[in-house]
């Protein structure tokens, strides 16, 4: 008992070795109740599964809930401990989701008595009272919409009232900034020493996941002869191919790894040693951008990655930069690739001397009814489509500022 009292669970007729089992579970329960952990998986479902005369018995010694079955706070309990295994990132989206939950429904609400109403006052309360984003929010109402599907498979309801709520996790452009080369190489230089300008070439022209990619990154991983390495992805490895992808040496990265190859004691096989999946970066990168003298951009590690991923897709087909960057080309174009001012430059370029070709052929014929293949006119229609390009690259002139700004990054 929580007061230091004993309760006895009576169970009957059984063998040593099932009280044994019995036991066993009785203990664990009590750690978990004592020192405020979570069921794991294993226990949940050995409690969702017991008879419920004992169940009213471990109830009255105050180690579970007492199966009035439906509440939003038991559901929730052995929704969570079903993702004991899952990672630690994902289990805080997942237990914050759970908060909000409670926080609005009550622990002791009958999941039974909510309704779709229900479901669309409790996103309003997200927006008015948490002030939560529309990313946070898909990500509230996917994990909820999870749980609703394994209380009804469970017979617990037989409605889905969450099911309208969107569950998709927009990109923010307005988060997106690309950091070109210029940018990039002030803030090595500002670096404090190679591990740094090595974190920084491995994201912006590696493209790798910070940190969990450099967690997992060994020199055994890289075939420096066929210009290669193997990125171990613990994001993806739920998929077919296990979070396992080849990525090209690049050229901008190799004498960084090289570098780190040198320096490193013999022996030595991780190229970060002293990076774990739940390092923070973030915060020692802020510090050295503003000593380069740049505005911290946001996002800083995700935006190295989707800077990369943008380059390349301006050079190689879509498939192989998705193979190399570990995504969808879905998730490419959603998330990471942007629309750059060289885009615009290079359209209107080619534009217009596609126009001039277009023009010099016209010319050999008639131009507006006058006969082009006097010289001064073509000297004069060459540079009316001169004065075109001009206006046209001129952020001033009033064609460009016809212009719009871009907002969906898609090809």
């Amino acid at each position: 008992m929580p007061n230091g009292g004993r309760y006895p669970i009576r169970l009957g007729l059984v063998d040593e070795a099932e009280a044994e089992a019995f036991k066993s579970r009785v203990a664990q329960l009590e750690t978990a109740r004592d020192t405020g952990h979570p069921w794991n998986r294993e226990l949940a479902f050995w409690v969702a599964n017991l008879a419920d005369e004992l169940h009213d018995k471990l109830a009255k010694g105050k180690l579970v809930e007492p199966r009035s079955a439906d509440t939003l706070g038991v559901l929730w309990s052995v929704f969570f401990a079903t993702k004991a295994g899952k990672k630690r990132g994902t289990r805080s989206v997942i237990e914050r989701a759970g908060k909000d939950l409670l926080a609005f429904f009550g622990k002791d609400r009958s999941a039974r008595s909510i309704t779709p109403r229900d479901a669309d006052a409790w996103e309003v309360w997200m927006i008015e009272d948490r002030k939560l984003g529309k990313a946070t929010r898909g990500k509230n109402a996917r994990v909820v919409k999870e749980m609703w599907r394994m209380v009804r498979r469970d017979g617990v309801v037989d409605s889905e009232p969450f099911d309208h709520l969107s569950g998709a996790t927009p990109a923010n452009p307005k988060r997106k900034q690309f950091v070109d080369r210029p940018t990039i190489e002030r803030v090595m230089e500002a670096c404090p020493g190679l591990r740094w300008r090595l974190i920084l070439a491995l994201t912006r022209f590696g493209g790798l996941r910070c940190p969990s990619e450099l967690a997992a990154l060994h020199f055994s991983d890289i075939n420096w002869e066929r210009k290669r390495f193997v990125v171990n992805a613990r994001k993806t490895e739920h998929f077919d191919h296990g979070g396992v992808r080849v990525v090209p040496l690049f050229p901008e990265l190799e004498p960084y790894l090289v570098d780190a190859f040198e320096a490193a004691d013999p022996g030595d096989d991780a190229v970060l040693p002293d990076i774990t999946p739940e390092t923070n970066l973030g915060t020692q990168l802020e510090r050295i951008i503003k000593r380069a003298g740049i505005a911290p951009w946001p996002a800083t590690f995700n935006n190295l990655r989707a800077s990369r991923i943008t380059e390349l897709l301006d050079e190689y087909p879509i498939k192989a930069v998705t193979t190399w960057m570990g995504n969808s080309p879905k998730t490419a174009l959603d998330h990471y690739a942007m629309v750059r001012e060289e885009h615009y430059e290079k359209a209107v370029q080619k534009a217009v001397q596609e126009a001039v070709q277009h023009g010099d052929i016209l010319g050999r014929t008639e131009i507006h009814g006058v006969g082009a293949s006097d010289a001064k006119t073509l000297e004069k229609h060459d540079e009316s489509a001169s004065m075109g390009l001009h206006a046209l690259s001129d952020v001033s002139s009033p064609i460009a500022r016809v212009g719009f700004e871009p907002t969906l990054a898609r090809f």
